[in-house]
């Protein structure tokens, strides 16, 4: 039977989450209930949030299983995205087709 281990389960979210861009903001909302459901324990997630509101509803999602650690600088950025196993890109527009 397979284990899996503490480190398995980091997660980091990136996107314009939190900036009134619903589409954004259910993603990420979405991707938390989710992993919440899916993983019964452990789970670390690094957030790409700066917006207070938003750091409120998602910490109210969040059960004894999650930890949530919000990235809003440079180096929490860099830190997060060396220390997780699974980066997730949410939403679009990040590679723009100006051709």
């Amino acid at each position: 039977m397979h284990s899996e281990k503490k480190e398995d389960k980091k997660f980091f979210l990136i996107g314009s989450f939190g900036k009134r861009n619903i589409g954004d903001d259910l993603i990420c909302l979405s991707l938390v209930e989710t992993l919440k459901n899916v993983c019964k324990s452990g789970v670390l997630l690094y957030i790409t949030v700066n917006e207070k509101y938003f750091k409120q509803i998602l910490s109210s999602l969040i059960g004894e299983n999650i930890k949530i650690h919000f990235v809003n600088s440079f180096v929490g950025f860099l830190k997060a995205f060396t220390n997780s196993k699974f980066v997730v890109i949410g939403g679009g527009d990040y590679i723009g087709d100006y051709g």
